[in-house]
């Protein structure tokens, strides 16, 4: 991600490239200043997607038109038509934004899908050309089974999971 810093009463410098990805290229930025003075930029009308990656099915949920809710959606398998299946989705439903669970162990440190997530994201990246973003996945398909018991949608009800976790925090900041 990038930082803004706000210097006085000047123009906010960001710290990184992805400053340039983000003012120019997503159009839907909406650029406003908090009651405290300063800067942020919230996403809104932005369509998401939410992805739990697993070795076998990836879980896939898609949020409302205006990004504020997410939905289960599908569970298909990770095989080699998965991108193209995923790239299809994409642009079939004017997805702006992927969010993908962050793959992690009890300890916090990458298991062993942590690389097939970052390969995902850079492909994403690069072919399609959409803000991807990580968001902690640790337990999501648990919570999905307590929630709604096993189902064949459980993978997808943990994306959606993810895919609220994210927009929650969007709507916190």
């Amino acid at each position: 991600m990038y930082q803004c810093v706000k210097r006085d009463n000047a123009l906010p410098v960001y710290t990184t490239e992805l400053a340039f990805f983000f003012l120019f290229l997503v159009p839907t930025v909406k650029r406003q200043w908090n009651q405290e003075g300063d800067y942020y930029a919230m996403l809104t009308d932005v369509k998401r997607l939410g992805i739990d990656f697993g070795s076998k099915k990836i879980g896939i949920a898609i949020s409302d038109d205006g990004g504020m809710m997410a939905f289960p959606l599908t569970v298909v398998p990770n095989d080699a038509k998965f991108f193209s299946y995923l790239e299809t989705l994409i642009h079939e439903r004017s997805v702006q934004e992927v969010v993908i669970g962050h793959s992690l162990n009890n300890q916090g440190a990458p298991n062993k899908l942590h690389q097939a997530v970052e390969a995902l994201m850079l492909e994403l990246t690069l072919q399609i050309g959409i803000p991807v973003h990580l968001e902690p996945e640790q337990y999501s398909s648990k919570q999905a089974a307590q929630i709604q018991g096993k189902s064949s949608l459980l993978d997808a009800s943990a994306a959606a999971l993810i895919l609220d976790s994210y927009i929650t925090k969007l709507k916190n900041k």
